[in-house]
């Protein structure tokens, strides 16, 4: 009899132990990516929402400690390429990325090991970098945690952390500019450089405010080549931007003429604000 029911007991364990039941998660995982510059940084992290709880200087996730900056595995940063992170140095790869939460003032904390779950494991020798970010209170309190990319500009955007009534924020900077003017020289340097070359190395030193000279003197090759409303508006923003606004105002009308015959309205309007913005000044 004793043997009959250890027996059940044991399959009764069996099934117990195969018997998976996929339910939504508590805190469910979330990725945010974004590109900057030539490279791209993400995040993963899990969400925690507050559900009438205070959180953030509790029990829960006092100040002064190290905390997941997020739930269940640690919160990782990906970066694709070496990126400037609050103006320091970071190399491509794969980090936790955690934090010490203050009332006024936050540490983060780039740490080597990413594939830890929450903080059990961390180890501050495996850090990589620290810094220190100010701790602003937000107008309104946020129920889940939240990353987000904003400030976004060609090379550079802020990640912003926000959750219950707070809101941090941190700059990511990929310094693309020598890696794009290495291709610029090499490949406006050929023979023959495409039209495509020619045209985004005239996008590129517009974009930078760099030799706007040799900017236009690309834009108008390229026009020479194929004439588009796109191209024409290039050439007129260059020449506005060099003070040569006569040149630019006839730029922009060959765009508005070309524009006109194909509906591109966009192209009309953007021809119109350069020669309303230089009106007068021939």
């Amino acid at each position: 009899m004793k043997t009959v029911i250890f027996l059940i007991c044991m399959m009764a364990v069996s099934i117990t132990s195969q018997a998976q039941i996929a339910i939504p998660a508590l805190s469910p995982r979330s990725n945010v990516r974004q590109e900057i510059g030539l490279a791209n940084a993400s995040i993963n992290y899990g969400r925690p929402s507050l559900k009438g709880r205070k959180m953030l200087g509790f029990d829960s996730i006092p100040f002064g400690k190290v905390w997941r900056f997020g739930a269940n595995m640690v919160t990782t940063l990906d970066l694709s390429d070496e990126m400037l992170i609050e103006g320091k140095p970071l190399a491509k790869g794969k980090y936790a990325m955690v934090a010490i939460p203050g009332a006024a003032e936050w540490t983060i904390i780039i740490n080597r090991n990413g594939d830890q779950w929450g903080v059990y494991e961390y180890n501050e020798t495996k850090d990589v970098l620290r810094f220190n970010v100010k701790a602003e209170k937000s107008g309104e309190s946020v129920e889940t945690v939240s990353f987000t990319f904003e400030d976004i500009k060609p090379t550079s955007a802020s990640v912003v952390f926000r959750w219950e009534n707070t809101k941090i924020k941190f700059s990511l900077v990929h310094e693309s500019d020598a890696k794009v003017m290495a291709q610029i020289k090499e490949k406006t340097a050929k023979e023959k450089p495409s039209e495509s070359t020619l045209m985004e190395a005239a996008e590129y030193y517009l974009l930078m405010n760099r030799d706007l000279e040799q900017a236009l003197i690309w834009s108008t090759k390229v026009l020479e080549m194929t004439k588009s409303p796109f191209r024409y508006n290039l050439k007129a923003q260059i020449a506005e931007k060099s003070g040569k606004c006569g040149e630019a105002i006839e730029a922009a009308k060959g765009a508005i003429e070309y524009a006109e015959k194909n509906g591109d309205v966009a192209a009309v309007t953007v021809a119109k604000c350069i020669i309303k913005s230089c009106e007068g000044k021939k």
